[in-house]
């Protein structure tokens, strides 16, 4: 793997822990966006075992780690499938 795919990985799932603070803080200013964040959401529910008390952090991580192995995942897809230049 390569230095700019880890730092594109760790740029977007740090943006994804990002928003996932600011939703649970300050849910009007996400909108939308919210939708996005369902994975830390799920992973904060099962950990935590109740479904309207969890811990935000928990929420941060498990997003970050989630949007971190998705942007590997998908480039090293992309690299491996992708046409070789002739």
């Amino acid at each position: 793997m390569s230095r700019s795919t880890v730092v594109l990985a760790l740029f977007l799932g740090l943006c994804a822990a990002c928003l996932s603070l600011m939703m649970i803080h300050a849910p009007e200013q996400v909108g939308p966006a919210a939708v996005l964040l369902f994975p830390g959401a799920i992973l904060a529910m099962i950990t935590s075992g109740n479904v309207h008390d969890f811990n935000a952090w928990v929420v941060a991580l498990g997003n970050l780690i989630f949007y971190f192995a998705l942007v590997c995942l998908i480039q090293a897809l992309r690299r491996r499938f992708a046409p070789s230049p002739h």
